[in-house]
């Protein structure tokens, strides 16, 4: 009896060792969702931007994409499913200001885009593969 005991416990704390392992188990890492998020670039073709440089896109829920850029609105529209395929069309205003070049090579890259990878609460957008542009959630 003793032994049938000792024998049940321990396949009792084998079977929660190896549940506890499981990744099915872990606490799942917060996302942010893709519309309804403010989100702040992050990264360009390798370049760090922060809030101080003033990029931000909005994503809506009826397929609409807005956002700043130093000195330009942008806007346009996308689509996306849930095999993270995104499309984005946008453009940018046309006022001259000193980051003009930015911003038409942000919505060249924009233009693309055709997945996204969320990571936490940054957004990775891909071209061919390649990781080009990265949003922080906000």
């Amino acid at each position: 009896m003793k032994k049938s005991i000792t024998y049940l416990a321990g396949l009792f704390y084998i079977a929660l060792f190896i549940t506890s392992c499981c990744p099915c188990t872990r606490m799942a890492r917060a996302v942010k969702p893709l519309a309804g998020t403010a989100w702040q670039l992050a990264q360009m073709e390798g370049r760090t931007f922060d809030a101080a440089d003033g990029y931000v896109l909005r994503f809506t829920s009826d397929g609409k994409v807005a956002g700043i850029a130093r000195c330009n609105a942008i806007e346009g529209t996308y689509r996306s499913n849930d095999d993270a395929f995104l499309k984005i069309a946008a453009t940018v205003g046309d006022k001259e200001c000193a980051q003009a070049a930015t911003e038409a090579k942000l919505v060249r890259l924009l233009g693309t885009v055709d997945h996204y990878q969320m990571d936490g609460y940054t957004m990775l957008l891909f071209s061919n593969g390649e990781m080009i542009l990265a949003f922080e959630g906000k």
